[in-house]
């Protein structure tokens, strides 16, 4: 029988492989060791509706796999998602293996 944790450390991974976007991560913010990564990527212009409920999203946010974005450092590293980059701006790590990084444009 698995483990609860690991039930829902399965169910994240599948979920992710189907609704993610595609990104490049640059921990150090100075194109040296970029690396492609998945997550959910959500911005205030592509703001996800709830029936009539708005979602309020407010700044682009990524949301990923610790294990892919455990080296973002606010104010330096980048996301590039759609060929836009942005800068993360907060790193708030969850204590389910994901991560969301808060993004500003370029």
């Amino acid at each position: 029988m698995a483990l609860w944790s690991q039930t829902l450390a399965d169910l994240d991974a599948a979920v992710v492989d189907v609704v993610a976007d595609d990104a490049v991560f640059d921990a150090a913010g100075d194109g040296t060791a970029p690396v492609a990564v998945r997550g959910v990527f959500e911005t205030p212009w592509r703001e996800p509706e709830i029936g009539r409920l708005r979602t309020r999203v407010v700044e682009p946010t990524f949301i990923g796999f610790s294990a892919d974005l455990g080296g973002a450092v606010s104010g330096t590293s980048l996301l590039t998602v759609d060929g836009r980059t942005y800068r993360v701006i907060d790193v708030e790590p969850g204590d389910d293996g994901m991560m969301k990084l808060v993004l500003r444009p370029e």
